[in-house]
C-alpha cells in the first residue's frame, strides 16, 4: 500500500537538505511557545503552512497549484497566505516598495489606467494602506486579482513610495516634479497645454487626468519608481 503521506512529503521537500529540519524545528518551536495542547487547529494550520511556504517547494508555487498539493480550494490559500503575512512575514518597507516596483514590470496599459497583476499579500496591504492615507482610489472592482489605478492616482502612488524610498516630505517631491516639468516644458508641450499656467501639484493633477497614461510618463521620469517600471512597458 502506498504511503502517500510520504510521498506528499517527498514532493513538498524532494531532497534530504537543512529546509527539512528548519521546517521541522519552526513547527516545535512555534507550537510550544504557549504551552503543549495549547493552540487550536486553526493556529496550528497556520504553523504548518507557514513552514511549508518559508521551507517548502510551496513557496515557488502559485496558490492553484499550492491549492492541488495540499487538496484546498485556492481561495483557502489565499486566507492562509493573508494570515501568514501579518503575523509570520517581516518585511521591510523599502522590500515592498522594489517588490511592488518589480510586479509593474508585468502591468498594462488600458488608455487612462494602468492594471497590475496581484503580488505579495503583506506588499498589497501595505501598498493599500499608503493610498488610504493619501486618499486614492483603487479601481479593483473588476478584478480582485487585478491592482488597478488612474493615471493621477498613479503618480500620486508615485510620489507616496518616491518620499518614502528617499526619507523625504511628499510636498519636495511635489515642487521639484513640477521644477522639472517646467524646466523641460517644451518636451512636453505636445502632451499637455498650459505648462507654464499650473500654479500647484493639484492643478497639475487635474491636467493629468484628462491625458492617456502613455503621454504622461515621460513627463515625470524624474520619479525613481516611474523611471524603474513605467518606462519599460511604455517602450
Amino acid at each position: 500500500m502506498k504511503n502517500t503521506n510520504h510521498s506528499l512529503f517527498d514532493e513538498l521537500f524532494p531532497s534530504y537538505n537543512d529546509q527539512r529540519d528548519k521546517a521541522f524545528r519552526f513547527i516545535i518551536e512555534e507550537t510550544l511557545k504557549s504551552g503543549f495542547g495549547v493552540m487550536n487547529k486553526s493556529e496550528m494550520d497556520l504553523i504548518i503552512f507557514a513552514a511549508l511556504i518559508e521551507h517548502s517547494v510551496a513557496k515557488d508555487q502559485s496558490d492553484y497549484e499550492m491549492a492541488l498539493l495540499l487538496k484546498v480550494t485556492p481561495q483557502r490559500i489565499r486566507s492562509l497566505k493573508e494570515k501568514y503575512s501579518v503575523k509570520y512575514q517581516k518585511l521591510r518597507e523599502e522590500d515592498m516598495v522594489n517588490e511592488f516596483i518589480e510586479m509593474c514590470k508585468s502591468a498594462k496599459i488600458d488608455e487612462k489606467y494602468v492594471d497590475i497583476p496581484e503580488y505579495n499579500v503583506a506588499t498589497k496591504n501595505f501598498i493599500e494602506n499608503i493610498l488610504h492615507k493619501e486618499k486614492i482610489l483603487l479601481h479593483s472592482q473588476l478584478n480582485s486579482r487585478i491592482f488597478r489605478l488612474r493615471t493621477d492616482d498613479l503618480i500620486l502612488l508615485c510620489v507616496a513610495l518616491e518620499a518614502l524610498l528617499k526619507d523625504t516630505d511628499s510636498e519636495e517631491i511635489k515642487r521639484n516634479i513640477i521644477t522639472h516639468i517646467k524646466n523641460n516644458q517644451k518636451n512636453y508641450n505636445a502632451t499637455m497645454e498650459g505648462i507654464d499656467k499650473i500654479s500647484d501639484f493639484k492643478d497639475l493633477m487635474g491636467k493629468v487626468k484628462s491625458l492617456k497614461i502613455v503621454g504622461v510618463i515621460s513627463m515625470f521620469s524624474n520619479l525613481t519608481t516611474i523611471g524603474g517600471f513605467i518606462l519599460p512597458f511604455v517602450g
